[in-house]
């Protein structure tokens, strides 16, 4: 199974190049050293986000 933050075409490692949670999510993107391509990967819920609704649920600001 292909890692999410190998390189499809190089079968390299990428780099992270950005990472973002402003949204909400956590989201990655990540660039190849070799040909340049660039994938962004999504990490699920960002943990500021789980945190916050775990706050609200309890009530607790």
């Amino acid at each position: 199974m292909p890692s999410d933050t190998v390189c499809p075409d190089c079968k390299l490692e990428m780099d992270q190049i950005e990472k973002t949670t402003f949204t909400g999510r956590d989201m990655r993107e990540y660039q190849c050293p070799r040909c340049g391509r660039t994938q962004i990967v999504d990490g699920g819920k960002a943990l500021w986000e789980i945190l916050s609704e775990a706050n609200e649920k309890s009530g607790k600001e």
